[in-house]
């Protein structure tokens, strides 16, 4: 801060694999769509980030130190904080809906028979969605789906924050500070995850986002 300017961040890249996924299935329980065959489940974690950045600045525009007390009270004392966060998309499962491997639970994935990957990302068409199909429920003959765990990876992010932030001096040993904050400053649009169940109107669309720009303002007594 020796020019009133801090500068700080970190990139990492990052590969995250688990044997069976247990990231968002509660304590004691299992996202696996067979409990008796568990080699099945090997892949990527819920929250492998393949790429994933932060950078954040802290300003303080202390540069006028003209004789005009006015002007240098206006100018001097703001503190200006943003906060970049930048990571690639997180993965998903293409499901089957269905309970196919007949085990009571409808947590089963899709057959893969092509490649996800043929064709661009589109908010209408995010993956090749005639690279899955869906395994029937078949009495007496149970089917898992042969599609890895969390195979396709869904949209980046990219979010900006910012605070602005002054302190008033009104006696010796009182200040008031006053605050502005504004999370997703640049109201950029970070798309959700598609739509990863087979046979369903909406498969493979994005037809959500993260939460849209929020400002907020604040003030505290310090003394």
């Amino acid at each position: 801060m020796a020019n009133h300017l801090s500068l700080s961040g970190y990139y990492m890249w990052a590969k995250s694999l688990s044997s069976v996924g247990l990231e968002s299935s509660g304590v004691g329980g299992s996202t696996a769509q067979n409990g008796s065959n568990l080699k099945e489940e090997r892949g990527r974690t819920d929250n492998d980030y393949r790429h994933t950045a932060t950078i954040g600045i802290v300003w303080q525009p202390d540069y006028y130190q003209g004789q005009n007390r006015w002007l240098r009270n206006i100018a001097n004392g703001w503190e200006i904080s943003p906060l970049a966060r930048l990571h690639s998309g997180s993965p998903f499962t293409v499901t089957n809906s269905l309970d196919a491997n007949l085990d009571g639970n409808t947590n089963d994935r899709a057959q893969l028979i092509g490649d996800p990957n043929i064709g661009g990302h589109t908010l209408n068409r995010w993956f090749n969605t005639a690279a899955f199909a869906q395994n029937p429920v078949v009495s007496g003959k149970p089917v898992d789906g042969n599609s890895p765990r969390n195979l396709l990876s869904g949209p980046a992010t990219h979010t900006v924050d910012l605070n602005l932030a002054r302190t008033f001096g009104i006696t010796d040993r009182v200040k008031f500070q006053f605050r502005a904050e504004a999370s997703n400053a640049f109201n950029i649009v970070s798309h959700s995850n598609p739509s990863a169940t087979v046979n369903t109107t909406t498969f493979g669309q994005i037809r959500n986002a993260g939460a849209p720009r929020q400002i907020q303002f604040g003030g505290k007594i310090l003394f």
